[in-house]
């Protein structure tokens, strides 16, 4: 590194001698391994004069600032291919709308295209640099009629981290023009959808974590000048149901350009309250339920299941949502209510939960539990074995959760396993029907005891036997 800088600083024509040598892969390769140049190659290779001779730089690279500055672009190099070397004609001829694809390709497939290679490889550090030092405008849009931002989002090795700069960027600059911008040029592109930058970070490509950018940006750019119902199309709201909480929520509905209350969207078959199933945002569903009370049953079109059917027959792993859901007052239809509610390991004291189990009947047939998150726990058994299941669902998604620390864990964990202690007490002691067997089996032939065994979940094997009145003291287990 240090030679190659020292040649750049003592001898610059010999360094561009060397650059002249190369072709467009060995220039972007020579910049990543060695970043330093990156900027200079980079100039070097946008000058004309001193590249004119290298047909693999990239002389008079434009960073476009709207469609028809792409679409011209198009034009004037159709007509330049077609020359052939001879001057280009004179006005340029027009071309149809959109493009022709043979023609765009045809383009495209006649210029290099720097930022379009360190984009789709994930080269942020020299990406950084350009934009620096005034060499690459992220806010423009590439040869191919994409925003720079749509390529990181659909093309890029590291779609997260370039996507985050560029918005990082827009937001530094409170360019909230470029949050309202197509993503894509409808006359080069020919299948455009209309969508906005703002609504890119919110594509599957980016789930789960795109909606923090979209929600830094939404912050950043939220006001009279954007209208959140046209930033935000159709096709874009199923996803953001599916993340956001009350709070963006209210935000979005409340916008003084123009706002978007998610809670009248409705997806091609399915309600709002259905995409709702995979947000693990309970408040949002309180959103919901403030808006429109009365959609809470309503049935999707394709197997005619309310929100809560269809979040128990497809398994969500969201355990909290039908719990929440019939607090709000949703029909509970066939589901198995009792066994579905403890899966979420509630409060002990909650009063929903009491009533839930003052009525049912004991000990409780076999019925499905869920085996959504591995270790699969098999079907059948008692209330017990679903208390069991509920902490291995909430143990699951806390040890993939990133944003407790490792101490936090440990205790979020005691947490949870007290309050699977108490649950096994409480649903323990029946009501009127009688109480549940804890000799009972599942579909495996284990009792709730040996479920929790095989968790290795020991704080609950007291609370489990079949008769802790009669162990002996050295088989009990400190429940403090």
């Amino acid at each position: 590194m240090a030679l190659i800088l020292n040649l750049l600083r003592a001898e610059p024509c010999v360094f561009n001698a060397i650059l002249e040598k190369l072709n467009f892969v060995d220039l972007m390769n020579f910049m990543v391994s060695t970043p330093a140049t990156a900027s200079y190659i980079f100039g070097w290779g946008a000058k004309v004069l001193i590249s004119r001779s290298n047909a693999n730089a990239w002389p008079g690279h434009v960073d476009f600032q709207d469609g028809q500055q792409v679409t011209r672009w198009h034009e004037v190099q159709w007509a330049r291919n077609n020359a052939a070397g001879a001057p280009i004609p004179n006005p340029i001829p027009a071309l149809p709308r959109p493009l022709p694809a043979q023609i765009v390709m045809t383009n495209l497939n006649s210029v290099n295209r720097p930022i379009e290679w360190l984009i789709r490889h994930g080269h942020y550090n020299i990406l950084t640099d350009l934009h620096t030092n005034g060499l690459w405008d992220p806010l423009g849009y590439e040869y191919n009629g994409e925003s720079y931002l749509a390529h990181a989002v659909y093309h890029s090795d590291r779609p997260l981290r370039i996507a985050d700069l560029i918005i990082s960027l827009a937001t530094n600059n409170a360019d909230w023009r470029y949050a309202i911008k197509p993503y894509e040029v409808n006359d080069v592109r020919g299948n455009g959808t209309g969508a906005t930058n703002l609504a890119l970070p919110l594509s599957l490509q980016l789930k789960p974590h795109g909606y923090e950018l979209w929600r830094r940006y939404w912050n950043a750019v939220t006001g009279p000048n954007i209208n959140a119902a046209t930033a935000i199309p159709q096709r874009y709201r199923g996803e953001l149901a599916e993340l956001i909480d009350r709070a963006m929520a209210e935000s979005l509905r409340d916008n003084p350009g123009g706002g978007l209350n998610l809670a009248f969207f409705n997806g091609a078959t399915t309600t709002v309250w259905h995409f709702a199933g995979a947000n693990y945002n309970m408040d949002f569903t309180e959103f919901l339920h403030y808006h429109t009370p009365g959609s809470i049953d309503q049935v999707e079109t394709i197997a005619g299941l309310t929100p809560v059917e269809h979040c128990y027959n497809f398994d969500s792993d969201n355990v909290a949502f039908i719990p929440q859901l019939l607090r709000l007052g949703a029909d509970p239809g066939t589901i198995p209510v009792p066994e579905v509610y403890l899966r979420d390991l509630p409060n002990p004291r909650d009063k929903f939960l009491h009533r839930v189990l003052d009525d049912i009947p004991n000990p409780t047939t076999p019925a499905k539990i869920s085996d959504i998150v591995p270790p699969y726990v098999g079907e059948g058994g008692s209330l017990l074995h679903y208390i069991i299941v509920g902490l291995e669902i909430k143990l699951y998604a806390l040890s993939r959760n990133d944003r407790f620390t490792a101490a936090q864990k440990r205790t979020r964990r005691r947490t949870l396993i007290k309050r699977a202690q108490r649950l096994i007490a409480l649903v323990r002691k029946g009501n009127s029907n009688g109480a549940p067997n804890p000799a009972t089996l599942d579909r495996h032939n284990r009792t709730a005891l040996q479920l929790a065994q095989s968790h290795g979940y020991h704080e609950l094997y007291y609370a489990l036997e079949v008769n802790p009145a009669g162990l002996a003291r050295r088989h009990r287990y400190n429940l403090r």
